[in-house]
């Protein structure tokens, strides 16, 4: 059996386990420069707020209910995201870390299930404070469908998904389960497929043809025959990205270089981190959307390199090099971004007799060694800038009570 632990509204849940008066009040989280929804409590939801939303669309609903408003703390929700996974990690031999609020557990050998998940959930709430719901099934599959019914209808948000249970499917929408996106829920919505049970009884060629291989593997795991295992060691990513939106709209185009050069320096890093080099460089450039409704808002380039890399000096370069292929000084852009893809393990690098593939790599061991444990850009390049010329908006940023010792948590006692 598998076990999904998955953490109940996490970010609005890492803010109210350090301001106790949080806790049943309606709470957002708020994208980089405060612009987006992209975290809700289920009081928040109750509210109408949706995922996505502008900020200023909603300031009226804000204000008439009190909503707590908080700035992405991205630093506070990975260092608790990983203690919640740590704590996972000790009980169970096997487990997959799925996204930051999610992991997979084996359960194999264990009887009680319903007493080990239990206690998977208490030692999470005691350890971190953070609530999480816990659903287990015989594959994936199933205990993604079982989490959801233990987060949306069982009281101890526990549930254990067997043969006896499977009559629930019924009632559960197929947007419902694990790697049905809205293209495939559509059709098969067009073809009378509405809930879980409807879905298991389709004819398993029709499914390959219609949702090809992926599909057909997702129908077996609902059938509770195993395709996707538990992956302890998660593979490298098929493409690494940066991306940020500026605080006000800017054509100055030294700003721009640095912030593609900032982005540039961190999908570099990110894969020196996976001992990875790509070959696919791409940047973007955005205009405002809501000024430019009729208009093709996002410009794009990209480049195929000349060699596999993680070199921050050639990355950056060719990145400066795109953009200035699309750069206007007569437009005002909101967004910057890049991506690198084409990514492959370095040790599987074809090298170049001529050239020395790796030359910088002892001095980025170094500067990320220094970055790691002094804190990001303590070494930077010239081209990300001397001064930080472009903040974000972080209004209601709360402190990293876990993460800084200068914003630790203060208690006093009268």
């Amino acid at each position: 059996m598998i076990a999904l632990t998955d953490c109940n509204n996490f970010y609005a849940s890492c803010e109210r386990v350090f301001d106790p008066k949080l806790r049943n009040k309606p709470i957002i989280v708020l994208s980089n420069n405060d612009g987006c929804v992209i975290a809700r409590s289920n009081e928040a939801k109750s509210l109408g707020i949706k995922m996505g939303e502008p900020v200023f669309k909603i300031k009226k609903i804000i204000k008439e209910n009190n909503v707590y408003t908080f700035s992405s703390n991205f630093a506070l929700y990975g260092d608790m995201s990983n203690r919640v996974m740590s704590i996972v990690g000790q009980m169970v031999p096997k487990f997959e870390v799925y996204s930051i609020d999610e992991s997979f557990a084996d359960l194999t050998g264990i009887d009680d299930l319903i007493h080990f998940s239990s206690k998977i959930k208490k030692n999470i709430l005691k350890c971190t404070g953070i609530p999480v719901s816990v659903g287990v099934g015989k594959t994936k599959t199933l205990s993604k469908i079982a989490n959801y019914i233990a987060k949306k209808h069982s009281e101890n948000g526990v549930f254990i998904l067997d043969s006896n249970n499977q009559k629930i499917f019924k009632k559960i929408s197929v947007s419902k389960i694990w790697g049905i996106g809205n293209s495939h829920y559509r059709m098969l919505r067009n073809y009378g497929v509405n809930n879980l049970n409807d879905f298991i009884n389709l004819n398993e060629n029709w499914v390959k043809n219609k949702m090809t291989i992926t599909g057909l593997k997702i129908l077996q795991e609902l059938k509770g025959i195993k395709c996707f295992d538990i992956e302890s060691n998660p593979k490298n990513k098929k493409s690494i990205s940066s991306t940020r939106s500026f605080p006000n709209e800017i054509s100055d185009y030294k700003l721009i270089s640095e912030a593609i050069s900032s982005h540039a320096a961190k999908c570099s890093k990110k894969l020196r981190d996976e001992n990875s080099c790509a070959q696919y460089i791409g940047i973007l450039l955005c205009k405002n959307r809501f000024k430019n409704p009729n208009q093709n808002y996002k410009i794009y380039k990209s480049i195929v390199m000349e060699k596999h890399t993680n070199d921050s000096f050639e990355i950056i370069k060719n990145a400066i090099y795109l953009l200035k292929k699309i750069y206007n000084k007569n437009h005002l852009y909101k967004k910057s971004g890049i991506i690198v893809s084409n990514i492959k393990p370095d040790n599987q690098i074809q090298l170049n007799l001529l050239s020395d593939n790796f030359k910088n790599e002892k001095l980025f061991k170094i500067v990320d060694s220094i970055n790691n444990d002094m804190g990001n850009n303590t070494i930077k390049f010239l081209s990300q800038g001397l001064q930080k010329k472009i903040t974000k908006k972080q209004n209601n940023l709360s402190p990293s009570y876990t993460t800084r010792w200068s914003e630790l948590l203060k208690v006093y006692c009268n």
